[in-house]
């Protein structure tokens, strides 16, 4: 009698114990989602980042009217989403917002501050036919097709950290976001990366893991590298004198990808080094070590 009891006792507790695992485990899914946002309040140039945890849906959206919705997106990695919303240099300053939806059900609203940065201004002189050349429609439209067969490439996986290396020493030139005249002309550029001189010949390293997806030479960029390194963000290096990978090919964080040079719009020896999100150029700087 007494066996048959503790029997019975052992086989309710089981019962029990089972019961309180599939309560506390459907507590546990049930979690409210969370939401990191690196900043609310930023820069010309600078960059949001939207960390969304304890997902439980797969219908989640993100509005905002910092930038166009082709130039961001939802990324999904271990049971988190990450999005990350860039800042053009000509955004005007202002009150912008961030909405996350799941479904149609609104989850948060973030309003963002955009502040102005200073730019420097830049004058240069340079030879003008080669202006001409590099300015041309036909130069343009190399350029832009280069850029689309990149961006064509969507790396999901998250391949980059946030402390990236510099990807060649020197003496820096031309900052990144300038408003530059040339020859006069009353029209300013941006200048949309960061100028790096040094001697020709100079090793240029991948800033960060990553997948090559354009290494060819154009009429403005020379000898012209792309890497994606994940989740939208694309690294450029522009002027090589000579290349040392190939299109498809996965590199690591500082592995030699050619050597400074320059061709194409150049003046001198120097790397033009660009970071986007998509088709937004940001400031570089913001992923060096400080």
């Amino acid at each position: 009698m007494k066996k048959r009891f503790s029997v019975i006792i052992i086989v309710l507790l089981s019962i029990g114990l089972l019961i309180w695992r599939t309560s506390f485990s459907k507590i546990e899914k049930l979690l409210p989602i969370n939401i990191n946002i690196s900043a609310v309040m930023v820069k010309q140039g600078q960059y949001i980042e939207l960390i969304i945890d304890n997902i439980t849906s797969s219908n989640l959206t993100v509005e905002t009217n910092i930038v166009k919705a082709d130039n961001f997106k939802l990324y999904y990695d271990d049971n988190k989403a990450f999005c990350f919303i860039p800042i053009m240099v000509t955004k005007l300053p202002g009150i912008y917002y961030i909405r996350i939806y799941d479904d149609i059900t609104l989850i948060e609203d973030y309003l963002i501050t955009i502040a102005e940065e200073d730019f420097a201004i830049q004058y240069l002189v340079v030879e003008p036919s080669l202006f001409q050349e590099v300015t041309s429609s036909k130069a343009y439209d190399e350029y832009k097709q280069a850029i689309n067969k990149a961006q064509s490439y969507d790396v999901k996986e998250r391949w980059w950290e946030h402390e990236f290396i510099q990807p060649v020493p020197g003496r820096i030139t031309t900052e990144f976001g300038i408003k530059r005249y040339t020859n006069d002309n009353p029209s300013p550029t941006r200048h949309l990366g960061i100028d790096i001189a040094n001697d020709k010949g100079t090793e240029v390293k991948a800033t960060a893991s990553g997948r090559v997806v354009f290494a060819d030479y154009l009429t403005t960029a020379g000898n012209f590298v792309i890497i994606a390194h994940g989740m939208g963000l694309f690294s450029y290096y522009a002027h090589l004198d000579s290349l040392n990978v190939v299109e498809n090919q996965d590199v690591k964080q500082g592995a030699v990808i050619g050597n400074m040079g320059s061709t194409g719009f150049a003046t001198g020896p120097h790397l033009h080094f660009e970071l986007t999100f998509h088709r937004v150029a940001i400031n570089p700087w913001q992923f060096f070590k400080k």
